[in-house]
């Protein structure tokens, strides 16, 4: 393995290993399946949410998280129609840990062009490869 690719591996684990790995999972948002959020769900405390691959989660309501969001494994959010807001708000950082996220239709109606996700600090990517 090239000496650049060992780096962002060593990288990727001391992250893994840090405070963020260590949250506990999301309270009421699902690991696995093809689920349907139709009322609005605030969690008040960081969270991670890890998705079993094949995670399908439909927002017909706002998701808003009051502290760190980690995002692992495998999660697609669908934001059922567009909304005056996002469909996703977090408060704190979001860091995604070698998952593969993806958001389709979360449109924001008041900020065109936009994804429909706010994040009020900077979110920190981290997806080392191999």
């Amino acid at each position: 393995m090239p000496p650049a690719s060992q780096a962002l591996v060593k990288a990727g684990a001391a992250l893994l290993e840090g405070e963020s790995a260590n949250y506990p999972h999301c309270e009421g948002l699902p690991r696995n399946g093809s689920r349907v959020i139709d009322e609005a769900l605030i969690l008040s405390s960081s969270c991670t949410w890890h998705g079993h691959p094949g995670l399908q989660v439909t927002l017909k309501e706002p998701l808003t998280f009051q502290g760190n969001l980690v995002l692992k494994g495998e999660i697609q959010i669908i934001g059922e129609q567009e909304r005056d807001g996002p469909c996703m708000n977090v408060s704190g950082q979001m860091t995604v840990i070698a998952a593969r996220a993806s958001f389709v239709g979360c449109r924001n109606r008041l900020e065109a062009g936009t994804i429909g996700t706010w994040i009020t600090l900077n979110p920190k990517p981290s997806n080392p490869k191999p």
